[in-house]
Parts: C-alpha cells; structure tokens; sequence
C-alpha cells in the first residue's frame, strides 16, 4: 500500500483540473494529503471542499472533523 496516497494525490490533482470545484475531490484530496503528513495543502483542500457547499451533510461533518483535527 506504500505510495497509495501518492498515486491518489496525482490522480486527484488531475480530475481537479477538468472540474475544479468538485467537492468530493477535494475531500479525496484531502485525505490522501493529510496522510502524507501535507497538512497544509490538506487543510486548503477541505477548506475548499467546504465552501464548495455541495456536499452531503454526512460528507459535510467528515471534512469539518477532519479540519479541527488539522487544527482549523
């Protein structure tokens, strides 16, 4: 499983690029930032995913989590 996060991290930036605004990229982003010990990019991440406002309120409360982990 050693490089997954890496692998995704690339694969998420590229969907960004085609959809910019996706939520739940962002997310995915996120998670596989902060797994990376990326905590900066991750927080912008979720900071984006959150203010997208196209999230599921279950979705919603996972990237809210995950920033006050992150310290936000």
């Amino acid at each position: 499983r050693e490089g997954y996060h890496r692998e995704a991290i690339v694969q998420y930036r590229q969907a960004l690029r085609l959809s910019p605004g996706n939520a739940v990229w962002l997310m995915g982003l996120g998670i596989s930032l902060q797994a990376e010990k990326n905590y900066h990019e991750a927080r912008e991440a979720y900071s984006r995913a959150r203010a997208s406002g196209s999230l599921s309120p279950e979705l919603q409360a996972f990237v809210e989590q995950r920033l006050r982990q992150l310290g936000q």
